[in-house]
């Protein structure tokens, strides 16, 4: 989405994650990267801002990837914006939705036992 016509060539896009991926991860790790071209104009002290289901990720950076920690197993939505150093957004890259499937915490729970299920039934 173009919102400054003077880069109007820009075209910033996440390279990872890919839409609709799962992402299988014991601690909610994820390493996402943009891809922007042309690059960042350091002249007007561009950024990349992350955003994560609709909220700012930390500050804005000159870094194109950023590590997540401990996302929560659901879908999440994430997408960039290219911003000044005033924080103006200047053009924002389109939305990928990715899926975070972690192990479960709940520990490993012992089957019913077979010897307490056959005295019930002999009890009878």
């Amino acid at each position: 989405m173009l919102k400054n016509p003077s880069i109007k060539s820009a075209s910033p896009h996440l390279t990872s994650p890919e839409q609709n991926q799962n992402i299988w991860t014991g601690g909610g790790i994820l390493t996402a990267t943009v891809h922007v071209q042309p690059e960042l104009n350091s002249q007007r002290a561009d950024n990349v801002q992350f955003r994560l289901d609709g909220k700012k990720v930390d500050e804005a950076q000159t870094g194109l990837s950023y590590t997540f920690d401990n996302l929560d197993r659901d879908s999440h939505i994430l997408a960039l914006s290219v911003v000044d150093k005033k924080g103006k957004v200047l053009i924002t890259s389109k939305s990928v939705l990715f899926h975070v499937h972690r192990k479960s915490t709940a520990k490993n729970r012992q089957p019913a036992q077979p010897q307490a299920i056959a005295t019930i039934i002999r009890g009878n």
